[in-house]
């Protein structure tokens, strides 16, 4: 006789989490209502590893103290879309009023009528979960100086345009040194010419000719400067954000040698590295998202579609529309998209292919997420065979197969020769 199925539904959040677990003909065995405490749910958790028979857990996550407690038990775990939990919920009821005692409950009775068509998570090299975590913390981080970067310069534009004119990049440690040690025109002005070559000196910027005659203008002309309040004003947040990007710049220095290092340790690094345009960046982010589990995407389009990189097609009747996919993974896409534009100067193929897209009329996204499939069914052939880039390989291959790109490649060859 088999074993007994049970169900679980896993209703999660910040405060509390409602449990409902159902057996195999879809009738309630029991519910309960767990806080997020450490002795609750290791208890949820044993009570879930002494049940007879198999259990099966869906919830709406993939991540936090819960979630990794429950990967412990050993059961078959389904991480679901919330969007598709909705569906569940609706298909039990379209008028019913939304609760957690629902949501548990069309968790469990949508696994167990649709299990066959879920794929339960698989356990995770931690050292993938490390670098994936890792990866996108940094991409979180340098969002963030992007956005300390935009209100310095705006702030500086209020007060102290001398810095912008300077400093032509505003990401640098030079600029923001600069607001450090001369935070207002004014005090730019009444700083000495030796007290001004020095900073240069000490951020091994020289005295070139450019510089020097900055210096002289700076002295001998009247400082451009607002009414005092705003310049008091402005000046402290100047300050300020100048701190918070001295900052933030450090961490993000020390997150790179972190991922540089655990990347180096992952089985497949060489192949992601072989990559034009991955660089030390783009490898390991690609490396993180797409993980080491060969099973996980048995086929391209597997991948292709986790990655949002195959459109979505609505019809009926007369109607009929192209959609781009946004139920995806949106960090994988993200890193394509970039790893497919930085392609276009290191892959003769690739620009070829880019230019022959725009020159037909798509746009430079639409263009480059067209590009960025193609190199994904290329990295899945590597990825599967363990093997790294060859782009020798892949022209003999588009030769072969009589590819138009192959006429359009020569030109760019001759070009760059």
């Amino acid at each position: 006789m088999d074993d007994p199925r049970f169900w679980v539904g896993v209703d999660w959040a910040d405060q509390s989490h409602t449990i409902c677990c159902l057996d195999d003909d879809g009738q309630i065995c029991w519910t309960d209502h767990v806080a997020h405490e450490q002795e609750q749910i290791k208890r949820l958790a044993q009570r879930l590893r002494q049940m007879k028979g198999t259990v099966s857990i869906a919830i709406e996550t993939a991540h936090g103290l819960l979630f990794e407690e429950l990967m412990k038990t050993g059961c078959p775990i389904y991480a679901i879309n919330p969007k598709q939990a909705k569906s569940w919920r609706k298909d039990l009821s379209v008028n019913a009023p939304k609760s957690d005692q629902a949501d548990a409950y069309a968790l469990a009775e949508g696994i167990r009528l649709f299990h066959q068509r879920q794929r339960p998570l698989a356990a995770e090299d931690p050292i993938i979960r490390e670098l994936r975590l890792l990866c996108r913390d940094e991409v979180t981080l340098i969002q963030e100086r992007t956005e300390l970067l935009n209100r310095w310069q705006a702030t500086l534009k209020e007060f102290y345009p001398l810095v912008l004119e300077w400093f032509s990049d505003p990401n640098c440690r030079s600029a923001w040194d600069f607001v450090l040690e001369f935070p207002t025109p004014t005090m730019a002005h009444q700083a000495s010419r030796n007290k001004l070559a020095g900073f240069l000196k000490r951020h091994y910027i020289g005295l070139s000719a450019l510089w020097l005659k900055r210096i002289d203008d700076l002295k001998r002309l009247e400082p451009w400067t607002a009414d005092a309040a705003t310049e008091r004003a402005k000046s402290l947040l100047a300050v300020s954000l100048a701190k918070q990007l001295r900052t933030i710049e450090a961490v993000l220095e020390n997150y790179r040698e972190k991922i540089e290092a655990i990347y180096a340790q992952t089985s497949d690094s060489d192949i992601f590295s072989s990559l034009p345009g991955a660089g030390p960046k783009i490898g390991p982010r690609l490396a993180a998202e797409i993980g080491e589990d060969r099973n996980r995407f048995p086929e391209p389009n597997a991948l292709l579609c986790h990655a949002g990189a195959v459109p979505l097609t609505e019809s009926s009747g007369k109607y009929r529309v192209v959609k781009i996919r946004w139920g995806c993974n949106k960090h994988l896409r993200n890193v394509v998209h970039q790893w497919a534009f930085l392609t276009l100067e290191q892959s003769p193929w690739a620009r070829a292919f880019y230019d022959a897209a725009r020159q037909s009329g798509q746009n430079h996204s639409t263009a480059l997420r067209n590009l960025g499939r193609k190199w994904l069914k290329i990295l899945w052939r590597m990825w599967q065979d363990c093997s790294p880039y060859d782009e020798s390989k892949y022209l003999a291959s588009l030769e072969r197969h009589g590819s138009s790109l192959i006429k359009l490649i020569q030109p760019c060859e001759a070009v760059s020769i």
